[in-house]
């Protein structure tokens, strides 16, 4: 049976862009980059950490953009997030409990909040196309 409803084209508010994946992808594991150069030498655990949290989030990054025609780019935005989030609660974690790091530096709490925002601030947006 041919349903015309299934054959018309999902609404959403997101669409695949190359630019757009991967530049997201970059700018969300950059400052993960930098800190691991900037805290190796006094803090090796969290800079592995940072370092190994980026190649993840950019290995799951590749791997979603890989799949694109199998998964919408909403659903795979916001697994993604899912992964940046645990990955910079173990960043954050991970810095604040060393007490070799030289003076302030101190990542707040707040910033493992960052990605969730995002997921609910993207889950309004894709609700807002459904009508």
């Amino acid at each position: 049976m041919n349903d015309p409803q299934h054959d018309l084209p999902h609404r959403t508010a997101f669409r695949w862009s190359l630019g757009g994946w991967f530049g997201s992808q970059f700018g969300i594991t950059l400052w993960m980059v930098l800190l691991s150069v900037f805290v190796w030498a006094r803090d090796p655990q969290t800079g592995a950490i940072a370092i190994a949290g980026a190649a993840l989030l950019n290995f799951w990054g590749v791997l979603l953009w890989r799949q694109r025609r199998q998964r919408s780019m909403y659903v795979a935005l916001q697994s993604f997030l899912v992964l940046a989030t645990l990955v910079t609660a173990a960043i954050v974690f991970s810095l604040n409990r060393n007490s070799n790091l030289p003076g302030d530096l101190f990542l707040p709490y707040w910033v493992i909040a960052v990605p969730v925002g995002l997921m609910v601030l993207f889950f309004y947006l894709e609700q807002s196309t459904q009508g």
